[in-house]
């Protein structure tokens, strides 16, 4: 039966065994650790919804080119709608939006950095 916790998490066995959970990454657990999991806040796949399957399965790309190019096509679109509930009162898009429309979390520091680029890039 596979488990999913809300966080990275290790859990020993009074069997011996341990188990290394990572956020929201499926992991099979063998049903003698079952209850111990389920005791430390594990969640059993089969009983979670359609939309926090989803959010387990992360579409979030490692390579940094690409996570620039997502970004910058986010900040286009928010820049052309030119919302103000979708910009601190930096200029910078809120992290909220961000992940919402990416469909992964970002952490501020990243989104800084790039969003310094792409402004750079626009007045080029």
């Amino acid at each position: 039966m596979k488990f999913v916790m809300n966080r990275d998490k290790v859990i020993a066995s009074t069997m011996g065994l341990s188990l290394a959970f990572e956020k929201n990454i499926p992991m099979d657990v063998p049903t003698y650790m079952i209850r111990e999991v389920m005791a430390a806040g594990g969640v059993a796949q089969e009983d979670m919804t359609d939309d926090e399957v989803l959010a387990t399965t992360s579409t979030e790309p490692v390579d940094p080119a690409a996570r620039e190019a997502a970004l910058f096509a986010v900040f286009e679109k928010l820049t052309l709608r030119n919302q103000r509930e979708d910009f601190t009162a930096g200029g910078a898009p809120h992290n909220a939006v961000l992940t919402k429309e990416l469909g992964w979390p970002i952490h501020a520091k990243e989104r800084d950095v790039a969003f310094a680029k792409f402004r750079a890039g626009q007045t080029d």
